[in-house]
């Protein structure tokens, strides 16, 4: 091969590897057009998304033996994430870096502001209805000792669950006009300090009727429908 043609080999073999390398990066960070879904990083198993107001927190999976974690990421401050009474908070949507001692990164994750908050009919002692998020609750007033488990959880515009690290448990649970009469809302009983901010709630029936019982949480809201017959 003539000197002529070995130049125009390695350029070529230069050109590809920028290429690649444009596409790898543009890979990693798809860009969101606000429309498409599920939302890039939607369906990631590790490197979860975080809702916008939460207190993200994330132990780095123990990848060589296949089980536990490496360490718990440690946040860098920036206009994502602030450092609030020692803790760390998405303020915005964007992108934040976490790292830790015994595996250094940084490594980037993904914060996104929550649409709706989901509740998630997680658990039912009933025939009626289905389990899944955002499903009506039946309940039988014959059978008061039956109940249907229910836990809130923001989701991004597409429906997708968002993570919420450790963020405190503070969501506004707020019965409908008359829904006394008809479901009695209490925390789940196994729960080693029950309190009436907690994510998760237990349905209990009371006497037949229909209401509406809606909770707030990082700053967005939702509602499930009970049935009771």
């Amino acid at each position: 091969m003539n000197k002529l043609a070995s130049l125009l080999v390695v350029l070529a073999c230069v050109g590809c590897s920028k290429k690649n390398s444009a596409d790898k990066a543009s890979a990693a960070k798809p860009v969101d057009d606000g429309k498409t879904c599920p939302m890039p990083g939607a369906n990631q198993i590790y490197s979860p998304r975080f809702a916008v107001g939460s207190t993200p927190d994330y132990a780095l999976p123990d990848m060589a033996s296949d089980h536990g974690h490496i360490c718990h990421e440690d946040f860098t401050p920036s206009d994502v994430l602030k450092i609030q009474d020692g803790k760390p908070v998405i303020v915005a949507a964007g992108t934040f870096t976490g790292t830790c001692k015994e595996s250094p990164g940084p490594r980037t994750y993904t914060a996104v502001k929550p649409a709706k908050l989901g509740i998630d009919v997680d658990a039912m002692q009933t025939n009626e209805g289905k389990l899944g998020m955002n499903e009506p609750v039946f309940l039988d007033s014959t059978t008061p000792d039956k109940h249907a488990g229910v836990r809130v959880a923001p989701l991004d515009r597409c429906g997708d669950t968002l993570d919420t690290g450790a963020s405190p448990q503070t969501v506004k649970w707020s019965p409908g006009p008359d829904c006394d009469k008809v479901v009695k809302v209490t925390p789940y009983s196994e729960m080693s300090a029950p309190s009436p901010t907690a994510t998760a709630m237990q349905l209990s029936p009371v006497a037949a009727g229909t209401c509406t019982i809606s909770a707030e949480w990082l700053g967005v809201k939702g509602d499930v429908k009970v049935t009771v017959k």
